[in-house]
């Protein structure tokens, strides 16, 4: 649950709790937390899916390098969970557990508007990502290329990160 950027040898460590990540999301947060005039009288999370739209059309999506215990993947966005649900209802991460010591990488595979359109169908409809999302579990989980770090929806910082579980435990009330 803790993020650590590392690209001149000085720590910085930085705690999260349900969602971090690089690429497309981190992208958008970034948007988000810069919006001015209209867009700061409209609810937060509607202008992450109005400037989540039209991010679709204006992002990118460089490749992005991750590795989760040493094993290497690649995608065009990579989220570190430790909660099953993203944006409400939607089941982003069905293997994470808050009690598991472990952490999911959910690496997104598709590229450009058409391939992310193509993953929110299932998305939406289902309420579960598609095939188009691998799982990889972790205990450290590293990410390098260029692109935003956010952490449960605020910018933190930029590529590259690691992502390991705090030593020090952080005590939850959660519903059942």
């Amino acid at each position: 649950m803790t993020w650590q950027e590392n690209p001149s040898g000085a720590k910085a460590h930085r705690y999260f709790v349900l969602l971090a990540g690089a690429g497309f999301d981190g992208y958008v947060s970034g948007w988000v937390e810069r919006r001015s005039g209209l867009l700061r009288k409209i609810p937060k999370l509607w202008v992450y899916f109005i400037l989540g739209f039209i991010g679709l059309f204006t992002y990118r999506y460089p490749t992005l390098r991750f590795t989760a215990d040493g094993a290497s993947y690649t995608g065009s966005t990579g989220v570190v969970a430790r909660a099953r649900l993203i944006a409400g209802p939607f089941i982003f991460s069905p293997l994470s557990d808050l009690r598991s010591r472990s952490l999911i990488l959910c690496l997104v595979k598709p590229t450009g508007p058409l391939g992310y359109f193509g993953m929110l169908p299932p998305l939406l409809l289902r309420r579960k990502p598609g095939k188009d999302v691998q799982y990889v579990e972790g205990r450290v989980i590293e990410a390098a290329g260029e692109g935003i770090i956010h952490a449960d929806g605020e910018t933190i910082g930029s590529l590259p990160a690691r992502f390991t579980q705090s030593e020090k435990p952080i005590f939850l009330v959660y519903p059942k």
